[in-house]
């Protein structure tokens, strides 16, 4: 089964103990840094976070070389 942009995770939908355990890399995204260890965690164009639940980045890499 493959993920799409649907399947994102909004902020408001996380339990409260995923929360506490990406706080430091949500600070760090929210002060504009990219060095963080949980790399599905993005910011929307509204800059809501997320959780991305596949690599779209990789996904589109795919998509272009076949």
């Amino acid at each position: 089964m493959l993920f799409t942009d649907a399947d994102d995770i909004p902020y408001s939908a996380w339990p409260e103990n995923l929360r506490i355990e990406m706080d430091e890399d949500i600070q760090k995204l929210l002060k504009g840094q990219t060095n963080h260890v949980h790399k599905g965690i993005q910011i929307d164009k509204h800059n809501e976070l997320f959780i991305q639940r596949y690599d779209k980045v990789k996904h589109n890499e795919i998509l272009k070389n076949k």
